[in-house]
């Protein structure tokens, strides 16, 4: 047998395969990938007992070289970002953050404390070990048994375990995400049999985890906003289009039809993302659909709706705990404070419980002490990783007064509630009431979108929850733009509730129980047997057509089909079971 370098130089260097330097999609190469690992594993089989004859002839004289380490890794991803690279002190507070973690990481204490201590010294971390040894070198560090068996027994055991059944184990595993690219059938009619359909499917795409059991799901997100390229790997854990939001789809699903297949499948999404909680939770971004509070609000809202009382005593002192809220910097929905906000009151709303009310109202009081007074009238905003003020639900100044109002009318206080019309007030100043649209400032000052997100669905949607409190003014133009809204309604190119047909299904449902007006709904229902008819679901991502998350994913289908049967389950937009206005 031969060893030769191939003749294409393929890095892989990050989740994004690279040929000769440029980017790849994966699926484009599905099939070579499968043929050649295939042939590379029945070589090694094949050739079994010469090639541990080399490894342990050469393995008293060789060293094995560990660069993929934990805090290094994180140093690298959140140095250049420019939330840290445009403060003085980023540096320092990065550190800072690394060896909190640390602290609460005593499984990885060993390797934290080495890499800190080279890193503090500027050097790159960098690991060594004899192959047949258990400890590991790390500059002037020696760390026994710090592997379970020496580097070569494990080799030699993986080689050992090497089988038929282990490739169609692999194989299978490069199909499915290779079925990440692939459309999502709809095929089900009825409420019932979609909601019970779309479960099918996740749990027919799930990958078992090698030994403890737990399931995952890969996806392939866009590597930037202005490329048709693939990331193709492991879903992330996060409400938007991660584990978070799957668990809370199948949690509602299993509660309203009261199936015990999904009462199994639920089990083990609960399970697996309480396991990648534990291993992971160090290295989660903050914010309340896209970070580690969504997280534990799935499960809390999982605990409260099976009557698990041990999971949700343990999920509520993580949320009411000082330190839970202190990295959500961001003050809008998706990413920040306003989001934890409708959260906590909805959490409360489950539970009658006051300490959340009370969090909720901190978090509130926090949001409001970073509002800024524009210069011809209202409150405004800057996001965060933009510097400046952005409209709309998902990341404006419509998405933060919709929480405020929540809240305003949890505790019943009018002088909040004079803070939401402040709000309203600066963003309609950019409505544009010839097109009945806002500008969406992501873009440009004229450049207008229809979507939940940053669009016209989200600026209706919030003014509808606060339409008791609105001037007469914010109502007409509530009325002009929920009209538009009607006209949009069928466009786009995408189904998901973020920016797509879902999103503004949600919406036009509630304009007819706000409004009166049977013809919102009337459109709504037309959108959704549209989607029906089409036989498939278009993902948010046209990348990642078989996304299982909820924003952009199939969940949050069957979250609409959900709420259209009328048990109870809660809008994924705003986590409320149906508007107060």
């Amino acid at each position: 047998m031969h060893l030769r370098r191939s003749s294409e130089s393929i890095q892989i260097e990050s989740a994004v395969p690279r040929i000769e330097g440029v980017l790849a999609n994966a699926k484009d190469f599905i099939d070579d990938l499968v043929d050649g690992f295939s042939s590379a594993m029945r070589l090694t089989v094949e050739h079994k007992v010469e090639l541990q004859g080399l490894l342990s002839a050469s393995s008293w004289h060789s060293r094995q070289i560990y660069r993929n380490t934990y805090v290094y890794f994180l140093f690298l991803a959140e140095s250049t970002h420019p939330s840290i690279a445009s403060k003085e002190d980023g540096f320092a507070e990065l550190m800072t953050k690394l060896v909190r973690e640390h602290s609460v990481k005593p499984f990885l204490s060993r390797t934290f404390d080495a890499e800190l201590e080279q890193m503090y010294a500027f050097d790159v971390p960098l690991f060594l070990t004899r192959a047949d040894e258990t400890a590991a070198y790390c500059g002037t560090s020696r760390f026994d048994d710090y592997f379970t068996m020496p580097v070569m027994s494990d080799i030699y055991r993986k080689i050992d375990s090497i089988g038929e059944d282990a490739i169609d184990l692999h194989v299978d595993f490069l199909r499915r995400t290779y079925a990440a690219a692939h459309h999502l059938p709809l095929t089900a009619s009825g409420e019932r049999a979609a909601v019970r359909s779309i479960a099918d499917t996740l749990a027919s795409r799930a990958i078992l985890g090698a030994s403890d059991g737990s399931l995952t799901w890969m996806y392939s997100p866009p590597v930037d906003a202005s490329s048709d390229k693939v990331a193709v790997t492991v879903l992330g854990p996060d409400l938007y289009s991660g584990m978070g939001g799957m668990l809370w789809f199948i949690s509602e699903a299993a509660y309203a039809l009261g199936d015990a297949t999904l009462h199994a499948l639920c089990e083990k999404v609960r399970s697996s993302v309480c396991m990648h909680l534990k291993q992971r939770a160090g290295f989660y971004r903050a914010g309340a659909m896209t970070g580690y509070q969504g997280l534990v609000w799935a499960l809390a809202q999982d605990a409260l709706r099976h009557g698990n009382h041990r999971d949700w005593m343990l999920w509520k002192r993580e949320l009411c705990s000082e330190s839970f809220f202190e990295g959500v910097v961001s003050c809008d929905v998706v990413d920040g404070l306003a989001g934890c906000v409708l959260q906590l009151l909805a959490l409360h709303e489950m539970s009658a419980d006051q300490d959340l009310l009370e969090r909720a109202g901190e978090l509130v009081r926090r949001v409001l002490a970073h509002s800024r007074i524009g210069a011809s009238s209202g409150l405004y905003w800057e996001y965060a990783a933009m510097q400046r003020p952005l409209l709309g639900f998902g990341h404006g100044g419509a998405g933060i007064a919709f929480a405020i109002n929540a809240y305003a009318g949890a505790i019943h206080d009018e002088v909040l509630q004079e803070k939401v019309v402040d709000i309203f007030n600066f963003e309609d100043q950019y409505f544009n009431e010839k097109m009945g649209l806002w500008p969406d400032l992501r873009i440009g000052p004229d450049r207008y979108t229809t979507s939940w997100c940053n669009g016209l669905a989200g600026h209706v949607q919030a003014r509808l929850h606060c339409y008791g409190v609105l001037t007469s003014r914010q109502r007409e133009i509530t009325l002009m733009a929920a009209e538009k809204l009607m006209f949009y309604a069928a466009e786009g190119d995408n189904d998901s509730l973020c920016h797509g047909t879902l999103g503004t299904v949600e919406v036009l449902r509630e304009a007819a129980i706000v409004l009166k007006d049977p013809r919102f709904s009337d459109v709504a229902s037309d959108v959704i047997d549209c989607i029906s008819q089409r036989g498939v679901f278009r993902s948010g991502w046209s990348t990642d057509q078989a996304n299982p998350g909820v924003m952009v994913g199939i969940s949050g289908y069957g979250m609409t089909k959900l709420r259209m049967l009328g048990v109870g389950a809660r809008s994924p937009l705003t986590f409320m079971i149906a508007p107060r206005h």
